[in-house]
């Protein structure tokens, strides 16, 4: 996969817009199913960025990039799943556009605060703020659809009002790292 993509420059790139990064690999769980999951002990990271040789050593063992999402990375992303589950999307936009693996798509957003992790199952629509986390393209299969570039990140705006409503129906918050 290293032939396809200079991993190290993507994530040089992403050091230098600003966001924290996170080494992930997908792991079987309880019930033999891959899950992401950080590979250290990421709390650091909530609160201070790696430096390029952490990131470096990082991509060195094979292991691909997350973005930790909340006020540092001043980023948070709405996971729009629908698909997955032979729904239309939802019908977000952003500036910053990632494709899932599984076909869903990253619309990123610039951090608020109280913008926190949930999972609204009713509508196959996740949101990761503050303590969560989110893989990035182009790692494992994962695809920008619109850039992360400089005028892509001035452009971002918060979740609107109306949005988090239908995001954080019934209290579906989560305040602990997903």
């Amino acid at each position: 996969m290293i032939e396809k993509y200079n991993f190290y420059n993507y994530a040089k790139r992403y050091l230098e817009l600003g966001w924290s990064l996170l080494p992930m690999q997908f792991i079987a769980d309880e019930k033999n199913e891959m899950v992401k999951r950080p590979m250290v002990a990421w709390k650091r990271f909530q609160t201070e960025r790696p430096s390029f040789d952490e990131v470096s050593w990082w991509l060195d063992n094979g292991w691909f990039l997350g973005l930790i999402t909340g006020k540092l990375s001043n980023l948070c992303v709405v996971d729009d799943d629908r698909i997955k589950y032979g729904q239309p999307e939802y019908g977000f936009t952003s500036s910053i556009i990632a494709k899932t693996k599984s076909g869903g798509k990253h619309f990123f957003f610039r951090y608020s605060d109280g913008i926190t992790n949930t999972a609204n199952e009713d509508i196959h629509v996740d949101v990761r703020g503050e303590g969560g986390y989110v893989v990035l393209a182009p790692f494992n299969n994962y695809e920008w659809l619109s850039l992360p570039t400089a005028e892509n990140l001035t452009n971002l705006k918060p979740i609107p009002e109306e949005l988090k409503k239908v995001l954080y129906k019934n209290g579906l918050t989560r305040t602990e790292p997903v």
